[in-house]
């Protein structure tokens, strides 16, 4: 058998732009972006007589994509990428092939003539081909920007990466960005790379990776060294995906690593009494080889077997760095917290710190570092001051309305006292009370008195002295009880110190009224010039013990004891005539003035004072007092004269 036909070839019926842009601009290929011709073929002698159709571009064979009838669409290398939308459709004798695929980024404009187009068929009779110059341009450029660059791993996870910043080894960095295609400003879907280059310590520190970008967007990561050191001179560089056009470059500040924990090490304080809570000093050395600028948390508690105290909270800055060390200072104040004599047998101060580096490492100790096992847990001693009152004397009678002197003797039973406190005077009368002397001390020594004078007009009828030590609690005390000194007293409307004398013209008579006065007040020692004297229970008295105690100091150890009250004698009433009383009286006054003229006694150190008594140091001089021995005075020249 034998047929008869005509050597037809297959006929280019028409090729259009499947993606068309704008009026009279060709197609743009552009990378991951979407191109492709609708090509219409048919054949003479029928579309079985046609075997192939292909369309190519910029004059490269290999560029384009390959439509067999009997295989369908299949690009010929890897800068076209074929999809499901390539197809070829028989309508009729018509062929018609969807040329659809995508633009990699392995195009580039080497050996490429930017805008030929050809089209190709081959059948049974030959070839026919169709070209066109300028039906297509192209763009691989895009647009990329960078929104954010911050630390997602550590503590401070929103912080933004400055030259300041300091990141925990092995921490992640965030990059945030946007990207668009720069000829149509549409969004770019498709991978970029990421590279990053720098130095770390003294080596270099390069490394990259892929980032998808979806719609325009893209959030990547990347990890930081994971050992201690700086990274500086390093920047970050987003280039395509196969890395031929770099896009963008941003310096990335210098970063500073931190692999270590802070270290908070153990510290050792001083014995502390539970009467000195009112300024502890606590200090923190913090073992930290970068950087601690923020504050630190040190919470302190006052336990005891019977009682808790609330915590206190302070946060401190650093106040210095040495050595690879941060310092901190913290000062706790417990006089609002509680009173030391409520606290139990066995009390401590406990004390634990939290707080964290610049790259957000959580504090660590080297001992133990909670509220149930205590960075610092100090025993509290027992030790503390006690202020009391131990002599009120005034120096004169209560007439009312006349103005007295009242001297007020404090004294410190307990430790040293360094800090001020007040003392206050006060009259009660009924319902009213008067402040009437105020004074504040600087402190007090250990078995230390003091006088504070107070002077005030003396009230009518029945009234009280109160006297407070340390009114505004300002001083922790052993006994808060003995603070407050309060007697009461009765005035009279004239004193006994009244002479009255009166006579005659005539000289018939003389009454005299005062002698027996006048001599009661010649023959006073001068320990009972102070006409009313209050004593308060005695504390423990410091015994005899040479010169180191004979001080003429007014602010020395020791009290004033005081000789015995005189014996109150009821007077007898006269028989004697006027005149034989006076010339008695006068007779006495000679007797007196000749025994006050005998040599007064002495002795010529404190070696040689008789044994019995005790040093007593007021304003007016050193004086050795005993109930047998008497009282005598220290000289200047270092002798004691018995006045009593």
């Amino acid at each position: 058998y034998w047929i008869s036909r005509l050597p037809t070839k297959a006929e280019i019926v028409s090729v259009e732009e499947r993606y068309p842009t704008q009026s009279g601009i060709p197609q743009l290929l552009q990378p991951t972006k979407y191109a492709g011709w609708d090509v219409v073929v048919r054949d003479g002698n029928g579309l079985s007589d046609l075997n192939t159709v292909r369309l190519s571009l910029g004059g490269d064979d290999d560029l384009g994509i390959l439509f067999r009838m009997n295989e369908g669409c299949s690009a010929i290398d890897a800068r076209l990428t074929i999809t499901d939308a390539c197809i070829g459709t028989i309508i009729g004798d018509e062929l018609h092939i969807q040329f659809d695929f995508e633009v990699m980024w392995d195009l580039t404009l080497n050996g490429v003539n930017v805008g030929l187009l050809e089209v190709r068929t081959y059948d049974t009779d030959g070839f026919m081909f169709h070209n066109e110059n300028s039906a297509w341009t192209f763009d691989r450029s895009i647009d990329i920007s960078i929104n954010s660059i911050k630390d997602i791993t550590g503590t401070k996870t929103t912080e933004s990466i400055t030259s300041d910043s300091i990141l925990v080894a092995n921490d992640f960095i965030e990059i945030q960005g946007t990207v668009y295609h720069s000829n149509t400003n549409e969004p770019y879907t498709g991978p970029i790379a990421l590279r990053w280059d720098g130095m770390f310590q003294v080596s270099a520190w390069p490394g990259g990776q892929s980032i998808q970008v979806e719609n325009g967007i893209f959030t990547s990561t990347f990890q930081v060294p994971e050992s201690s050191g700086s990274i500086y001179d390093a920047q970050l560089e987003l280039w395509d995906p196969i890395e031929i056009d770099k896009f963008l470059t941003i310096k990335l500040p210098d970063i500073i690593i931190d692999a270590d924990a802070p270290l908070l090490l153990d510290t050792t304080l001083n014995p502390l009494s539970r009467y000195h809570l009112n300024n502890v000093e606590i200090g923190a050395n913090i073992e930290e080889p970068q950087l601690w600028s923020g504050n630190l948390s040190v919470t302190c508690q006052i336990r005891s077997t019977t009682i808790d105290w609330e915590p206190m909270v302070l946060m401190r800055q650093p106040i210095s760095v040495f050595d690879g060390r941060t310092l901190f200072s913290f000062r706790f104040n417990f006089s609002e917290s509680g009173q030391p004599a409520e606290l139990g047998s066995q009390a401590t101060l406990n004390c634990w710190a939290t707080g964290s580096d610049d790259a957000g490492w959580q504090l660590i100790a080297q001992g133990t570092n909670s509220e149930e096992t205590p960075w610092i847990s100090l025993p509290l001693t027992s030790e503390g001051p006690d202020l009391q009152v131990t002599k009120v004397s005034f120096d004169g009678d209560f007439i009312e309305g006349e103005d007295v002197t009242g001297t007020i003797q404090l004294f410190n039973s307990g430790e040293r006292i360094t800090e001020s406190f007040n003392v206050s005077v006060f009259i009660i009368r009924g319902d009213t009370t008067e402040l009437v002397a105020l004074k504040q001390f600087d402190g007090l020594d250990t078995s230390e008195s003091t006088n504070m004078r107070a002077k005030f007009t003396t009230p009518k009828s029945d009234w009280n002295l109160e006297v407070i030590i340390d009114s505004s609690d300002s001083i922790a005390e052993l006994n808060e009880e003995n603070n407050i000194w309060n007697k009461g007293y009765s005035s009279s409307e004239e004193g006994m110190s009244t002479l009255v004398i009166a006579g005659s013209a005539s000289g018939g008579f003389v009454i005299i009224l005062g002698i027996m006065f006048l001599l009661n007040q010649r023959r006073k020692n001068p320990a009972q010039e102070e006409l009313m004297e209050t004593e308060v229970p005695e504390v423990p008295q410091e015994k005899k013990k040479g010169p180191a105690n004979v001080s003429s100091s007014s602010t020395t150890t020791s009290t004033k004891k005081g000789p015995p009250p005189a014996k109150k004698t009821v007077p007898e009433i006269s028989t004697q005539s006027p005149a034989e009383q006076a010339a008695a009286s006068f007779a006495a006054l000679d007797s007196l003035s000749t025994s006050e003229v005998q040599t007064s006694e002495r002795v010529a150190t404190w070696n040689d004072l008789p044994s019995g008594g005790e040093y007593d140091y007021t304003a007016d001089g050193t004086f050795y007092d005993g109930v047998e021995c008497g009282r005598w005075k220290l000289l200047e020249d270092g002798q004691f004269e018995k006045v009593d």
